[in-house]
């Protein structure tokens, strides 16, 4: 399900997802994954989740939600499970897991912690993936989008576009930089043919004026973000926090200095 990158209560945030669940009662052990979360404008300014506040919804099935921002996951404490998530795993190179005060994980998930989850939930058919597509210009042509960048390119994604362009019903340039994951590292010669490839089958060439598809970029990590909710960036000196209040805010030096360990600094 989407949440449409809507400023949400928490309350909100749980209905919204409990009325899909409600509209599919059968799926009772089907994960349910949920996409397009604004964390950053959800209301009150600087109001917490955690996955108490999925397991307060009425159903047992795994629920993940993502955010828009792309480096934020909260999963159920059901889908932790599965996950295998727990208050002695360690947080992943280039990822965190959000811990309470007795080390147990609070649901929010950031970058690489949250990749086992690509693992568990099952694949979109083709077809699916075509929807998407078609769906995503429908909503670009509203806005009066001609070119768009997808810069985290799965092979899927791509395919999915391809398969649209063939149908002659592409409706905005295309352009894709498909991602070299931090598991890559240590064959980079490999990571590189891999998206030279890429290129090689997507690339249309020379741009034109009508919708086409080109590859031209590629996108990896050296370290995680520096901007909040995240703060998943290794960093010699504290991140700022607000002591203070949003209308009187006192920013200072914090407690959170995040990924010196992981980067080895």
């Amino acid at each position: 399900m989407c949440l449409n990158y809507e400023s949400l209560t928490v309350p909100e945030l749980q209905q919204r997802v409990q009325a899909c669940l409600d509209r599919a009662p059968k799926q009772s052990d089907a994960w349910l994954e949920v996409v397009s979360w604004f964390q950053e404008s959800m209301r009150p300014a600087g109001v917490k989740t955690s996955r108490a506040t999925l397991d307060a919804l009425n159903t047992r099935r795994p629920i993940i939600v993502r955010s828009s921002f792309g480096h934020t996951v909260l999963a159920s404490t059901r889908a932790l499970e599965l996950a295998s998530i727990t208050a002695a795993t360690p947080d992943p190179a280039g990822g965190k897991i959000w811990r309470d005060a007795h080390g147990e994980p609070t649901g929010l998930l950031e970058d690489t912690a949250f990749a086992v989850f690509s693992t568990l939930l099952p694949k979109p058919t083709l077809q699916e993936y075509v929807a998407g597509a078609r769906a995503a210009l429908t909503a670009m042509n509203r806005q009066g989008v001609t070119s768009f960048l997808d810069a985290w390119a799965a092979e899927a994604d791509m395919d999915a576009f391809q398969a649209v362009r063939g149908s002659g019903k592409l409706t905005a340039r295309a352009h894709f930089a498909p991602p070299i994951e931090p598991s890559e590292a240590n064959d980079p010669e490999r990571a590189l043919k891999r998206v030279v490839l890429f290129a090689h089958y997507y690339d249309e060439g020379v741009l034109e004026r009508d919708p086409g598809i080109t590859v031209r970029n590629a996108k990896l990590f050296l370290d995680g973000v520096i901007a909040a909710p995240a703060l998943t960036g290794a960093m010699r000196q504290p991140y700022f926090a607000n002591s203070g209040t949003a209308a009187e805010p006192d920013w200072a030096p914090g407690p959170i200095l995040v990924g010196l360990a992981r980067a080895g600094i």
